[in-house]
């Protein structure tokens, strides 16, 4: 084992070994306890002594059990000191055979070598007559090459010659061949350019009769469009003629499929004396539109307006049960709204159209209450010209708002209100963007905006931005 193991087990075991001699002799000293009738002095020196002896015989035990060779150095230390004496008198044994042995080598090399160089002059001698006679043969060969070399060229400069000649009379032949087509060809430009030029001829008379037959179509167009305006305000009048005989004749219509009556906000979490408080309200706020609308024929109203449910209907007009009642189906619309969480936008909209004087049958629905956009989010974008003027640039971004703009932010989720608007007001706004654009006489790009957190049912504030 390494020293540097065997040293510090030693030092450990010494040190605990003593610790626990001093630890037992202050123990027993204090005590004063006496062993086989000895005084406690005598006793506490005794165990000193046993102390010692322990930590020597605890130390040599140590390096016995940890290392091998110490532990046969000890135990066995008459044969070891044999073996080392026959192993020392064998090396000198075998030293003077190596000297021997040595000298005899020296020897030896020494007529190698003598031998060696004499071998090596002799090898040197055939070497250099070697060389010449590989001299002489590669020169030998050289010329051979060259000889090989100028009998091949003279072979194929033979062909070559063959070649060019047999290729000479070839290019002869076709050089006849491409006169005799370039004759052909100038006989046919000559007649291509005739032909071109009786083309150009029917060309420019062709143009002057298009011209003529177009002024002869504009002229036509003119007078159809002059036509067409005089029917157009023939039918005009025609269809107002018939409006009014139609208004004159039948009832007033007061809505239309699928028009919004009414709409409002209900809260699912209330309870559900509150919740239909809620839709109720919403129903009266619908009962009085229909009033104002003219629809019904009396005060009541449950004679006003009428809820139903289309698809419960249709199954029931198909399998011949009863249709659902105005109050079942207010019922089970609150019944529904449990299945929903948070705020919800209950709109009431027509079935079908509605005329003066009759009920308005109309289905209740619910819908998620969420914010569309928020304060400060883009909605769309136009890019107008400033050089234009204000009237232009205003119809210009009013048309933009109504054919891209509605459409994209219903896409979005706005629901129009009862007059089928999803924003406020926004003239003043447009007088005023297309004042500023125009003041700027340039290429402007106008980005549309909301102007406040707008949520599903509530109209969209709109808000123009120019860069």
């Amino acid at each position: 084992m390494l020293p540097y193991l065997i040293v510090p087990v030693i030092v450990v075991m010494s040190c605990f070994i003593a610790y626990l001699g001093d630890h037992l002799g202050r123990r027993l000293g204090k005590r004063r306890l006496m062993l086989f009738g000895m005084r406690p002095k005598h006793t506490a020196m005794c165990i000193t002594v046993v102390t010692g002896m322990l930590i020597a015989t605890g130390t040599l035990g140590s390096i016995m059990l940890i290392d091998v060779d110490v532990r046969r150095a000890l135990l066995l230390f008459p044969e070891v000191k044999k073996d080392l004496y026959r192993y020392r008198h064998d090396s000198e044994k075998w030293e003077c055979q190596a000297d021997l042995d040595r000298a005899t080598a020296i020897k030896a090399r020494k007529a190698l070598h003598t031998s060696q160089d004499s071998l090596l002059a002799a090898r040197a001698k055939e070497w250099s007559a070697l060389q010449e006679a590989s001299a002489a043969a590669a020169r030998s060969q050289k010329e051979v090459a060259k000889l090989q070399r100028v009998q091949a060229l003279k072979v194929n400069l033979g062909y070559k010659v063959a070649d060019l000649k047999s290729r000479n009379q070839t290019l002869t032949r076709e050089h006849g061949q491409q006169l005799a087509e370039i004759h052909k060809l100038g006989r046919k430009e000559t007649l291509l350019r005739s032909q071109v030029a009786e083309r150009a001829r029917e060309n420019k008379a062709l143009i002057q009769k298009k011209q003529a037959v177009g002024n002869q179509l504009l002229k036509e167009e003119k007078q159809l469009a002059q036509t067409d305006q005089v029917l157009g305000q023939h039918r005009l009048a025609v269809h107002n003629e018939l409006v009014e005989w139609y208004d004159s004749t039948h009832n007033k219509i007061t809505f239309e499929p699928d028009q919004l009556i009414a709409q409002g906000v209900v809260d699912c979490g209330a309870p559900n004396a509150e919740l239909a408080d809620q839709v109720n309200a919403i129903l009266r706020r619908a009962q009085e539109a229909a009033r104002e609308a003219g629809a019904g024929d009396s005060d009541d109203p449950g004679q006003l307006l009428r809820l139903t449910d289309p698809v419960q209907t249709m199954e029931a007009l198909q399998t011949g049960k009863a249709p659902l009642t105005h109050d079942q189906v207010f019922e089970r619309f609150v019944n529904s709204l449990r299945l929903h969480y948070g705020v919800v936008v209950v709109r009431i909209q027509a079935v079908r159209r509605c005329f003066a004087d009759d009920q308005v049958v109309a289905e209740i629905s619910a819908v998620s209450r969420r914010l569309i956009f928020h304060r400060g989010e883009e909605i769309a974008s136009i890019d107008v010209d400033g050089v234009d003027s204000e009237k232009v640039i205003r119809n210009e971004v009013a048309d933009f708002l109504r054919t891209d703009l509605r459409p994209a932010a219903i896409e979005a989720g706005i629901l129009p209100d009862t007059h089928d608007e999803i924003s406020t007001d926004v003239l003043d706004k447009l007088l005023t963007l297309s004042h500023e654009v125009h003041l700027l006489q340039r290429p402007a790009h106008v980005e549309i905006v909301a102007a406040e957190d707008t949520w599903c049912d509530q109209p969209l504030d709109l808000k123009f931005r120019i860069s």
